[in-house]
Parts: structure tokens; sequence; C-alpha cells
């Protein structure tokens, strides 16, 4: 009976020692798949999320560059360049653009991840197939200024504490 006790508690120890290695080897690398790396991450093929605004020139008509707007007071960008309906926020100091808005329109037609391509006909579940663990939000959320209602889902950016956000609505994807 004692030995039954002693091997009982050996077999708990180990398997606990098994779960803790798992937990501390094993999640990283599956959380690692599914992040995305922001170099990676071209508009049209071509325009790098972050990109100097001489070179955003020279790739794409820019609709408008605008103050930012008092909505957005928070931001600490020096204005908003905007191609199309969607928007980079511009840092005059560096000459620099950080795309924040991403919206599928005739002048934005793709973004590729790497060496997936993505566009507005894209559902949930191919982006599901591309990032396996992937979830779509339970509830509708609005955007202010926006009709439509958007189901959310959020891939983390590699090295980062930030999220690539892809908004669905009726079933296709809308907006990053």
């Amino acid at each position: 009976m004692k030995f039954r006790k002693i091997y009982a508690n050996r077999l708990i120890r180990k398997s606990l020692q098994n779960l803790f290695l798992l937990l501390s080897w094993g999640l990283p690398i599956l959380t690692t798949a599914q992040t995305v790396n922001l170099a990676t991450v071209k508009l049209n093929n071509v325009i790098s999320t972050q990109i100097n605004l001489n070179s955003l020139k020279k790739l794409i008509e820019i609709d408008s560059i605008i103050a930012i707007p008092n909505l957005m007071d928070m931001s600490v960008a020096d204005s908003l360049v905007y191609v199309g309906s969607s928007y980079f926020e511009y840092y005059k100091s560096e000459n620099m653009c950080y795309s924040r808005v991403i919206i599928f329109d005739e002048k934005i037609k793709t973004v590729s991840i790497g060496s997936q391509i993505i566009d507005k006909t894209l559902e949930f579940p191919d982006l599901k197939q591309i990032y396996p663990l992937a979830t779509l939000s339970k509830k509708p959320i609005k955007i202010m200024g926006d009709d439509l209602e958007y189901y959310t889902c959020r891939i983390q950016i590699e090295d980062s504490d930030n999220y690539l956000v892809f908004f669905f609505s009726e079933n296709r994807l809308k907006r990053i």
C-alpha cells in the first residue's frame, strides 16, 4: 500500500514537470507561429507599413495630408496622410509614415503578409487557415462614423505587445 502511494506521488510529480515543460517551451512555439512580422506586411504588394513620405509619394498618389483631428488629440503624430480611405500617421521629425488604418478600396486593393496576399474577398475561415488559433469576436463592434457592424480578429505583431486587427463585416474583410 505504501509502495503505491510513493509511486503515485512520483507519477504526479513527473506529470507536473512535463506540464511545466510544455507550458514553458510548447506554448511560446505555438504563439510564435501565430504572430505577424510587420516588416513583411505590404500594401498593394509594394508599400511598407513604415515608409518615408517621399518614397510613399513615388509609389502611390496621396489624396491628402491633414492635421490631426480633435477626436484624435491623443495622437503624437504631426498629420495624417490619406491614400484613398486608408491613412498613415506622419511624423515630420523622422519624415516617416506609419500605416494605421487600411481600408480596401480603389487605391488599396491588397495587403500581403509574408507570402499570403489578402484582399476584401477574404472570409474568416480563410484567415483561420493561415492562423489556426485565430478566433472571431463574439459580439460585433461599431466604429464611429461607419454604419457597418464589425467582428474582429487579432493577430499579435511579432516582438511586440501590439496586434494587427482584422475587421470583418457581412462575412468579408473590410479593414485592418
